[in-house]
């Protein structure tokens, strides 16, 4: 059974712990008062990391790589306050992927993401325009670009950074996008909700989780942007209707708004700028309810407390501590 870092942190020093880890980091370093050397890991899976330590034979252990499965029998041991597993050289076990559950070792939506499917197709209904609707099955149909898509992170570090990110996110710009259209009947209700449907369909081109979230060599050079964009060209049908077509390309490729953050174009009409900002304050809110709950459960965690946590992406500190009343006759 698989045990969790984040089961670890309430075992006493000298407890046994026989469980699989993914190595984030493997160094063997030299012993400082005595001839030879050990190894040294950050071990880690979906709910944390943890140093790893093997005394003994460093350099005779079973060869394994960072980012590689290991199954190992480990001992609980603190120093300096730090927790750390010391492990038993012959206990570890290179494995691969195929033999686990990988969705133990990445971060994954705590959202029932069956249920957010079913919320995406629902939207796709909701679609009144015949030709619209088509191009959005034609996408959303195709098993194999499906089972990808509800699993893909959004992000590597910021909003949405975890599997089936990319659904839950997708899903919650398209709700967004419902309630903003009747609210302005001007906009063209199908055509906004199509492109929160496909404004993000590129990541499933841009991310890979395997063996942790990163970014694609293909990713990395063209943005997920260009790569929808693409991705779409070739599911157009010959008689698509050419103004549709590229007020689609436009909304896909502007969604960012603005070149500093990613967008090839700003918006130029008024359903692509209603997008791009459902899509802002989607992520943006992701983030800072992200940094809130990370706090709270270091808070929680270690007795004490974190009010403030600076958050680089959002360049400011986020409040996450409870408003106390410091005077109790303010109310008086």
């Amino acid at each position: 059974m698989k045990i969790y870092v984040s089961d670890l942190k309430n075992l006493k020093d000298g407890s046994i712990v026989e469980s699989v880890f993914l190595v984030a980091r493997k160094e063997v370093r030299p012993f400082v008062e005595k001839p030879g050397s050990y190894l040294y890991l950050i071990l880690k899976d979906k709910s944390g990391t943890i140093e790893g330590i093997c005394w003994d034979d460093a350099e005779k252990i079973v060869q394994f790589d960072e980012d590689d499965l290991i199954a190992l029998r480990g001992e609980i041991s603190y120093w300096k306050g730090e927790q750390r597993l010391i492990i038993q050289p012959n206990s570890i076990e290179r494995l691969s992927f195929d033999d686990v559950d990988w969705r133990d070792f990445v971060p994954s939506t705590d959202k029932n993401v069956d249920q957010l499917v079913e919320e995406l197709f629902e939207c796709i209904n909701s679609v009144e325009n015949p030709i619209l609707q088509k191009l959005l099955r034609t996408v959303f149909e195709d098993k194999e670009f499906l089972e990808i898509f509800k699993n893909c992170p959004a992000a590597v570090s910021h909003h949405h950074n975890y599997l089936g990110g990319l659904i839950e996110h997708t899903v919650s710009v398209a709700k967004m996008c419902t309630v903003i259209a009747p609210l302005y009947p001007e906009l063209d209700k199908d055509l906004l909700l199509t492109g929160a449907l496909l404004h993000d369909i590129g990541k499933v081109r841009e991310y890979k989780w395997m063996p942790r979230i990163s970014i694609t060599v293909e990713g990395g050079f063209a943005g997920h942007p260009a790569l929808g964009a693409h991705m779409l060209s070739k599911k157009f049908p010959q008689d698509f209707p050419e103004d549709l077509k590229i007020k689609i390309y436009h909304m896909i490729l502007s969604h960012h708004g603005e070149a500093e953050f990613g967008a090839a174009v700003q918006p130029k009409f008024a359903e692509a700028y209603a997008l791009h900002l459902a899509e802002y304050l989607d992520a943006k809110l992701n983030e800072f309810l992200s940094i809130e709950r990370k706090a709270k459960e270091f808070a929680k965690e270690s007795g004490g407390k974190r009010e403030w946590s600076y958050a680089r992406s959002l360049g400011r500190f986020i409040y996450a501590g409870g408003i106390e009343e410091t005077n109790e006759n303010n109310s008086e």
